[in-house]
Order: C-alpha cells, then structure tokens, then sequence
C-alpha cells in the first residue's frame, strides 16, 4: 500500500544507527555525529530536517510521530557543510558510488533522489555515480534547502508507485530501516 519506499538512514552490523521514532514512540536513542541529521515528521503531518545540535531540542517538545537519523549533511540552510568541501574531515570526498538522499525543498516539500548506474550488476556494484560533494550540488539544484544522506551504495532502494504503475530500482542488499509512504 506503500505509494514510495526507501531504505532509511545508516546502520552499523545490520542494525539502523541513531535516533528512531515510530508512532511516536522513541525506539532508539539519538547517534552522535556533527554531520548527522534527523528526519522529523511532528503529530500534525510536518516534514523537516534538523541538525544534530538541535535533535535533542526536538526530542523534549514531545509532538515527534515519525524519526530517523542519518549522516552525513549534504545542506544546512541551503549551504554545503565545511567538512564535505575539504578533504581530510572525516568525510571520503572523492569516493563515487549510488547515492540516496532526503530534502526539504525551499516551499517545504520532501523530496527523494537516487542515483543509480542502469547496468547489470556486475557493473552496477563498481563504485560509480557521483561523490558526496557532488550530490550535495545536485540536491541544491533541485531546490533542497536542507539535505541528508541515506544508506546508498549497495543498499540503494527505492519505489516509486503512481498513476503510470510501479517504478523500482532495487539494491543488491537488504536494508534494516524502511521509510514507507502511503496516501492518508
């Protein structure tokens, strides 16, 4: 019944990494990380992206239905974080691989994007696609505001279900956090 899935945030030995909230019901306490990001829907429906240094904030208000946190940034308030735009602070610059990301659009919209080499998988689990700095310019050029990383690689899933049918672009492995959306 899902109309899009993809798989959500990072994970560490096959378990999902940080900050987890379903039906408003914390299930794992938030990572730590500077460049991790949470995703937040609140009781009333709203979407947004908030950076670590305001996840606990958001955590003590009490009105989070729906969260999940991921790294690294790719936008802060529309800008590239220092740490993917210099080598050498703890983020792989040059690496190219599938990427899926999460934004806020400026007007406030969630958008989702993967980048997936259409080949056989021979080819497609070769490191290609663009680097981290490069899709934090693409998530910038479709309007994102605010942007995160999703588990991608490999783990790259994503689906798509619309009036034209079912569009799926599946990985190559299974993933331990889902984040589904349905119609209301």
């Amino acid at each position: 019944e899902a109309r899009v899935a993809c798989n959500a945030g990072q994970f560490r030995g096959g378990t999902p990494w940080g900050w987890q909230v379903a039906d408003g019901r914390e299930r794992a306490k938030p990572g730590v990380g500077p460049l991790s990001m949470a995703f937040v829907v609140d009781t009333l429906g709203r979407a947004r992206l908030v950076s670590a240094d305001l996840i606990e904030a958001v955590r003590t208000a009490g009105d989070v239905a729906l969260a999940f946190q991921s790294y690294p940034a790719l936008l802060r308030d529309g800008l590239v974080p220092r740490e993917l735009l210099t080598p050498g602070f703890g983020v792989d610059t040059q690496h190219h691989d599938s990427r899926l990301a999460l934004g806020i659009t400026r007007d406030g919209r969630v958008l989702i994007a993967i980048t997936r080499l259409d080949a056989p998988q021979a080819v497609a689990a070769l490191p290609t696609g663009p680097t981290t700095p490069q899709m934090s310019a693409l998530m910038g050029a479709l309007d994102c505001r605010d942007s995160v990383l999703l588990d991608g690689g490999m783990s790259s899933q994503l689906r798509v279900r619309g009036a034209s049918g079912t569009h799926e672009w599946p990985g190559l492995r299974a993933v331990p956090l889902a984040l589904l959306v349905r119609s209301r």
